[in-house]
């Protein structure tokens, strides 16, 4: 009943404050019909925030679902127990059906894989370009990526494309990024398999003294490039 009495009150209050205040003012009437204009915009502004926000987190969800299953068809194929002309086919309508969702590139950059693995060398190429122009450098995956697409090029039977990925490997190993590592490995690898060691050397003598950001863990890389070393001594 207090309850009850005191809501009624209320209601009697705020009827009366809103009829001397704005009602009977016409001044003040003008302000109030600004500031609910203000209210009315800023609450579908605020809704709108929320409701995109709302979207983004469904769509990146869904996304990461198809990312992960298209994988799982990707670790068969590895595995010796899956077609990877099926798994590009599934990276393919993944990122068809994702092609707004900040995974995209990744969708693409698996497909590339994929398509490496069948022979088809330059397709894959082209593949992992649009996948690094649609990723930008501000990713932390470009530079590993990035080191795989000249990879993949000094990996093909065009010798144009050789001296790129070289150039290219060469590049990335000076690049203080995620594919540093990978670039100076591979690079001392290249030199190795050519009778370069002097080169390799320096190349893996390089990727030893790297250092993990904020952390004395050497990566994996480091690890085989020591071992490679100890070869040469």
């Amino acid at each position: 009943m207090i309850v009850r009495d005191m809501y009624v009150a209320l209601k009697v209050g705020i009827s009366q404050w809103y009829r001397e205040t704005f009602a009977e003012s016409e001044t003040n009437s003008k302000y109030l019909n600004y500031i609910l204009t203000f209210v009315v915009a800023g609450g579908v502004f605020w809704g709108g925030y929320n409701l995109y926000n709302y979207y983004i987190c469904s769509r990146e969800a869904s996304a990461q679902k198809v990312l992960n299953e298209c994988i799982a068809e990707l670790d068969k194929a590895k595995g010796g127990m899956g077609s990877w002309y099926d798994v590009e086919v599934a990276f393919q309508m993944g990122h068809k059906q994702n092609s707004g969702s900040r995974l995209a590139p990744f969708f693409l950059a698996f497909k590339a894989e994929a398509m490496y693995n069948q022979g088809k060398v330059k397709e894959a190429i082209d593949t992992l370009n649009e996948s690094l122009k649609s990723m930008g450098e501000s990713s932390d995956l470009f530079g590993m990526y990035n080191a795989k697409r000249a990879l993949m090029k000094l990996d093909a039977k065009d010798d144009a494309l050789q001296k790129e990925g070289l150039a290219e490997l060469e590049a990335a190993s000076q690049k203080n990024d995620s594919g540093q590592g990978v670039a100076l490995f591979y690079l001392g690898s290249y030199h190795w398999s050519n009778n370069e060691f002097a080169k390799a050397q320096e190349a893996w003598k390089k990727l030893v003294a790297l250092r993990e950001v904020k952390d004395v863990k050497v990566s994996p890389y480091v690890q085989m490039a020591k071992e490679k070393l100890e070869q040469l001594d």
